[in-house]
């Protein structure tokens, strides 16, 4: 783990994210990046309508992913 960052926060066994969400850090967790741009190069733009993109969510939700990022 960064030195810095536990001599800024002390021991980081969890962190704030946003006002209530903490995140474990004991062990790594997936991320599940979604794009919903339309002239994504990664993706083609698969995801673009609403419907769309929250089965993708939660089809990396099933699989694992514990945070999502939707970008776009």
């Amino acid at each position: 783990m960064n030195k810095g960052l536990v001599a800024h926060h002390g021991s980081l066994q969890t962190y704030l994210a946003g006002r209530t969400l903490r995140l474990d850090l004991q062990a790594p967790c997936i991320v599940g990046v979604l794009n919903v741009t339309p002239d994504s190069f990664s993706d083609g733009g698969r995801f673009c309508s609403v419907a769309e993109a929250l089965e993708q969510a939660r089809s990396m939700a099933r699989e694992g992913a514990a945070l999502i990022d939707i970008v776009g």
